[in-house]
């Protein structure tokens, strides 16, 4: 995944000419020798000559007609970490490949090169440097090995069960479980149709359920109120308006809830040059009908608007004493649509252009109909905007592209986001991918330097989740596909232990590089977070809620196949089963995302309907610790009750919270408020 780059980032300057070159000048007053620049091209260094470093070509490249072609820059210290931490998962992802062709040699899933990995260095018996202990207690340790006779025995260890599944990773599979889907027929719950229908269709039913929920599209009857701007003796042809609520200070206080909100988690736009360059032009001359900065303006207002209510505004419902998370106007008109309809009156205009102001354009629509829990218009938009990098990629080549100028930053940025969005989807919901992820080779990782703090650490979230991502994908590819025959109550063979353990040491060497900003205590989950006191607060918490909840995301799908085992297949669990079991039950605990502050201002979390589908995972298992000995016992000896407690309920009140926006939490809602005895 990572590009040929491999994390480097340009330092912003260079260095004078060498001490070398200066003796030359020296010597050599009747010729004088050019310096040579410190991003000279390749050209100009073989030749000795003075280049003057333009791009995409320099003077002396154009004038011979060949490639022009520059080093890349060295990183700067702090981009160091990110750097190594691509750099090791380059190194791991060979390992991995070597094991599982070891593992499996028929199989080229394991070691045929997928998507995401295509840029996978060779392996250079590098060793990781982590035990597989538990993860809340990180020794170090030699790297293993797999052995002749370990490679006999994988064969006979566990897969998940169940033709239907597929090996496929999806959190819904876990209601196919039999355990499962017996203990809730046990519970009243008629689920027979249910599961028919899931395995059947897939995550397709679940895309039903969010259908039937919203039938029709955002209402379309608000709007604001205009003014046309008088504009005598102009030449110019088109209408141009201002509108009575968005006045300059309006729009500036909106900007900056967007850009201290959700710019952090989707960062599409450089602030500096959009208030430069978009905002400021806008306030003087108005909104028009067919250009793309009005439209820009209008969605980053909706969204700071959104922002705003989301975090101040009032609970769409009180139950009970108790507000929902829910903050801003209701369930079917979320805040900030009168603006939202002002920027979707003019997309038609825009909507087919191929330029990277049209993908941005498309993405902010996708962030705001996630805003209000539109998970498939979300989904669509953002499918929208992946495709048409595409097209933009193949009428303006990127080899064309300066990665350092302004226009190159927003490439690699926008890029990041659109892929990552695309990415989450897929693995969390098997949605499909429109192939923007075999561009990653090509575009270099997103991020400039910058001397705000609150910026680099934001810039470093990102780059971070772009690492993980790489990991998770790696988890999803592997360990779930490693088996070519399907399990059967009688033959259980599959994830074997050597796979969930290289997965496990590459999981926790990702957050071991992780950079010093960006460390963290698990202990630190069961400690409350105050309330944000104000927008700007908001960006570091909700950026490391995500990071961290994703963190532990992965550590439940590396361990999941054990307690599948478990479940079903007890007596065939060893004491290396049930450590790697009770690893599992510790990573389901008490993830950030679902907990303060980011419980109550639901309208900011990112992939809503991502996190609906992966808790319901979640709180089935561990009402399964209460209905199934073998996992019981394991969870006595190996979770906190109070946190156990603590985990279902913050859980549970998600679902009690996006049943009122969600149609596949508001049908989970009344799954759950069965097995767990709750009031609907």
């Amino acid at each position: 995944m990572a590009s040929p780059q491999d994390g480097s980032f340009p330092d912003g300057g260079g260095s004078s000419a060498s001490p070398s070159a200066e003796s030359s000048r020296t010597a050599k007053p009747a010729r004088q020798q050019g310096a040579i620049a410190a991003q000279a091209c390749e050209t100009c260094r073989n030749r000795k000559s003075r280049c003057d470093e333009g791009k995409p070509r320099c003077g002396l490249c154009k004038r011979l007609n060949v490639e022009c072609r520059y080093r890349e820059p060295l990183p700067t210290k702090k981009d160091k970490s990110i750097q190594q931490m691509m750099q090791q998962l380059n190194r791991m992802e060979s390992k991995l490949n070597m094991i599982g062709s070891a593992i499996n040699p028929q199989n080229e899933s394991l070691f045929g090169t997928p998507s995401d990995t295509s840029t996978t260095t060779a392996f250079a018996g590098v060793s990781a440097s982590h035990s597989v202990g538990s993860p809340f207690q990180r020794s170090r340790a030699p790297s293993m090995v797999v052995s002749q006779t370990e490679q006999t025995d994988l064969n006979t260890l566990p897969q998940e069960r169940s033709t239907s599944y597929q090996h496929l990773t999806a959190p819904h599979k876990i209601m196919l479980w039999p355990s499962i889907t017996e203990y809730m027929r046990s519970c009243g719950i008629d689920i027979v149709k249910t599961t028919e229908d899931l395995k059947r269709e897939g995550t397709a039913w679940f895309l039903r359920l969010e259908l039937q929920k919203y039938s029709r599209s955002l209402p379309c009857d608000t709007s604001l109120h205009s003014m046309v701007i008088e504009r005598r003796g102009s030449m110019e042809s088109q209408e141009r308006v201002t509108f009575s609520y968005l006045d300059r200070e309006t729009i500036l206080r909106l900007a900056d809830a967007y850009f201290q909100t959700y710019n952090v988690l989707y960062p599409l736009l450089d602030r500096d040059d959009f208030e430069a360059n978009v905002i400021m032009p806008i306030i003087e001359n108005g909104f028009g009908l067919g250009d793309f900065e009005s439209i820009l303006v209008l969605l980053v207002c909706a969204l700071g608007q959104t922002a705003n209510e989301g975090i101040w505004g009032e609970a769409i419902e009180v139950r009970d004493g108790r507000p929902s998370g829910i903050r801003g106007g209701d369930a079917e008109r979320p805040p900030g649509l009168d603006i939202f309809n002002e920027a979707r009156r003019r997309m038609g205009f825009i909507i087919t252009q191929t330029n990277l102001d049209n993908i941005i354009i498309l993405q902010l629509t996708a962030i705001f109909y996630e805003a209000c829990s539109r998970h498939l218009d979300f989904w669509r938009a953002s499918v929208s905007a992946s495709m048409a990098f595409q097209i933009l990629v193949k009428c303006e080549p990127l080899s064309a592209l300066d990665w350092e100028s302004t226009r190159g930053y927003s490439v690699r940025t926008v890029y990041w986001t659109c892929n990552l969005i695309e990415n989450w989807y897929h693995m969390d919901l098997d949605l499909p991918r429109t192939g923007i992820e075999e561009l990653e080779s090509q575009i270099k990782l997103p991020g400039k330097d910058t001397k705000d703090a609150q910026q680099e650490h934001i810039k470093l979230q990102f780059l971070a989740m772009i690492a993980l991502r790489r990991v998770i994908s790696r988890i999803h590819v592997q360990i779930f596909e490693v088996a070519d025959s399907p399990e059967s109550p009688e033959n259980y063979s599959g994830p074997p232990m050597s796979l969930i353990k290289e997965l496990s040491q590459q999981l926790e060497r990702w957050r071991d590089l992780l950079p010093a900003v960006l460390q963290w205590k698990d202990e630190s989950r069961t400690t409350y977070t105050p309330e944000l006191r104000s927008p700007a607060d908001s960006p570091v918490d909700l950026g490391n809620a995500h990071l961290r909840s994703r963190y532990y995301y992965a550590q439940f799908m590396v361990y999941r196949p054990l307690v599948y085992k478990a479940l079903h297949f007890p007596d065939l669990m060893t004491e290396e089963d049930i450590r790697f079991t009770s690893y599992c039950l510790q990573a389901c605990m008490l993830w950030p995302i679902a907990m303060d502050p980011p419980r109550m201002k639901k309208r900011l979390i990112p992939y809503l309907f991502a996190w609906s589908q992966n808790f319901l995972g979640v709180l089935l298992i561990l009402r399964m610790t209460t209905e199934n000995r073998m996992l019981g016992s394991i969870a006595e000896r190996s979770i906190d009750p109070v946190e156990v407690e603590k985990t279902a309920s913050l859980l549970l009140d998600w679902f009690r919270d996006m049943r009122q926006v969600d149609g596949m939490a508001e049908w989970a809602w009344e799954v759950l408020s069965s097995l767990y005895n709750v009031p609907l």
